[in-house]
């Protein structure tokens, strides 16, 4: 076995546990899940996949795919266990999934897309990471850990690293989702500390 499909595996079944935890959180009443950023998060992820996969994505892509399938799980959830409504912040990140939709359409590059994607995905991170500030108590730690993980464990799902090539943009999107969840898990945990 390759260490990118062993890490694509890890990747895979660190998120999966993350879910658990996450879903477990939310029927236990302890997490709440954001209802515009798991909605914008869903439709990004979704097109992210889509996106690399045109590209022809390394095994790189399973973690968005994870994601994508636990995004919508949650977005339903948050329907009856979240909190938060539609702000300005969900209609930026929707107009730029929307705007990177375009752009792929247009020049018919799919890394475009998913530079434009990375930022909604940024923007979209923002109403969880201030809830996560405020209210620590309503997200699971531990799921935003597993999440950090397995996006670190995602960097050697990378096949053939070069920096020419696409694996670049997927090296680039692991970070990005490392800082992500790694910002999120650190708000909880130094606010549960406090």
């Amino acid at each position: 076995m390759s260490i990118p499909l062993i890490a694509s595996l890890a990747t895979l079944l660190l998120v999966i546990a993350s879910d658990i935890t996450y879903v477990r959180g939310i029927f236990l009443g302890q997490t709440k899940p954001s209802r515009s950023s798991y909605w914008v998060w869903t439709l990004v992820q979704a097109m992210t996949v889509v996106s690399f996969g045109f590209s022809g994505g390394s095994l790189g892509v399973t973690l968005n795919a994870a994601y994508a399938f636990g995004f919508l799980l949650y977005a339903f959830l948050s329907l009856k266990y979240g909190e938060g409504t539609w702000g300005r912040i969900d209609t930026i990140c929707l107009s730029l999934a929307l705007v990177a939709g375009l752009a792929w359409y247009l020049t018919r590059s799919s890394e475009i897309a998913v530079y434009i994607l990375l930022a909604a995905d940024v923007i979209g991170a923002i109403p969880t990471l201030i809830k996560s500030w405020h209210r620590p108590e309503n997200e699971d730690l531990w799921a935003w850990i597993l999440s950090t993980v397995a996006s670190f464990t995602n960097i050697f799902a990378i096949t053939g690293f070069d920096f020419a090539s696409w694996d670049l943009v997927f090296f680039f999107h692991a970070l990005t989702y490392i800082a992500i969840n790694g910002l999120i898990a650190a708000a909880i945990w130094l606010r549960l500390r406090a």
